[in-house]
């Protein structure tokens, strides 16, 4: 069962899924170790069940070296999927950042919502695996 500041911590972790265990506790009202404990309790269980990041606009070079810290920042924080639903385009730097992310945090890093073109140049270049519906 639920209670208030677990119902707290999940509406906070909804909106920002990579924040830190201290901010999340001054947000809920509880010291960063409780928090950690009950968001642990809570994957345990099963209320939380995944954790995802939302990617929209652009991943190229220019966005890649504001991007790389944010993403290194999530997977850190738990994020295994990306939801690529926004992304209009990826180039060569924002493959290179994909291609970092997975040998670098993860082999589990899935990418979910990618659009069709999308997906055919993940699929050229040997990262389809990634891509989950």
């Amino acid at each position: 069962m639920l209670d208030p500041f677990d119902r707290k911590i999940l509406g906070v972790l909804a909106a920002d899924a990579t924040i830190s265990y201290a901010r999340l506790g001054e947000k809920v009202g509880l010291s960063a170790p409780a928090v950690h404990e009950r968001v642990k309790r809570l994957r345990k269980t099963g209320v939380i069940t995944a954790t995802s990041a939302r990617l929209d606009g652009t991943l190229d070079i220019g966005a890649m070296k504001q991007a790389k810290p944010l993403l290194s920042q999530a997977c850190e924080t738990g994020v295994r999927r990306f939801d690529l639903s926004g992304l209009e385009l990826v180039d060569t730097a924002g493959v290179q950042l994909l291609f970092w992310l997975q040998t670098f945090h993860t082999k589990d890093l899935k990418l979910v919502g990618a659009s069709k073109a999308v997906q055919r140049t993940f699929a050229l270049i040997g990262l389809e695996a990634m891509v989950s519906s």
